[in-house]
């Protein structure tokens, strides 16, 4: 799930939320505890069979390297910090690497896509990602993925009006009323609606409103 790393007390808004902080550290639990398992209970027996080398390199692959290389991709994948504030959404990890970065013009669509232990993922996009999978969604070049939470949807609509495909906004409202910066978040979306050009009635030829 997203987790909150900052809180903006300027604005009350939180900004800085992590893909999903649990992933990388389910591998590394894993590979904490496999680890000591094959160097005290794998590799001596090893070592006293040399004819097990097969299942030597085997074990390894399960033990050692599955673990910690799977914890360190989804590093790359889960651990990047986003950013929503007034110029867009930013994504990087520890500050400095795979950065990307969407401005609120650029943004075409946010859309919830695929399900992951009862909750969901949110994807910012510069294109389409209509019918597409989360495998599918992810690999798209033009977007930011992100757990979903309604904390992260309150700091949406503080920031944008932009509808959000696959949560009807009643259910938007239903999930963010419950977090306790709502009604900042509420009366800021009142003032953007407020604050939107209204369009003039049409005029016929003797200035008069049709």
């Amino acid at each position: 799930m997203a987790a909150d790393l900052n809180y903006d007390y300027q604005n009350h808004v939180k900004q800085k939320f992590i893909v999903w902080l649990a992933c990388p550290l389910i591998f590394f639990a894993i590979g904490s505890i496999t680890t000591p398992i094959f160097i005290f209970a794998i590799l001596p027996v090893w070592r006293e069979d040399a004819d097990a080398t097969g299942r030597f390199i085997i074990l390894f692959i399960m033990f050692i390297v599955f673990p910690w290389a799977s914890g360190l991709y989804s590093v790359k994948l889960f651990w990047p910090t986003v950013k929503i504030n007034e110029h867009g959404i930013e994504r990087k990890l520890f500050g400095q690497f795979f950065k990307r970065k969407i401005s609120w013009e650029e943004l075409y669509e946010i859309r919830v896509v695929g399900l992951f232990q009862g909750g969901a993922w949110l994807f910012f996009s510069k294109k389409s990602l209509a019918g597409m999978s989360h495998g599918k969604a992810r690999r798209q070049k033009e977007q930011i993925q992100i757990g979903f939470t309604a904390q992260l949807l309150g700091t949406i609509r503080f920031y944008s009006d932009k509808e959000i495909i696959g949560v009807p906004e009643d259910k938007v409202i239903e999930l963010i009323s419950k977090i306790k910066n709502y009604n900042l978040i509420k009366n800021r979306t009142l003032n953007m609606e407020a604050s939107k050009e209204v369009v003039p009635e049409e005029l016929d030829k003797e200035g008069e409103i049709k």
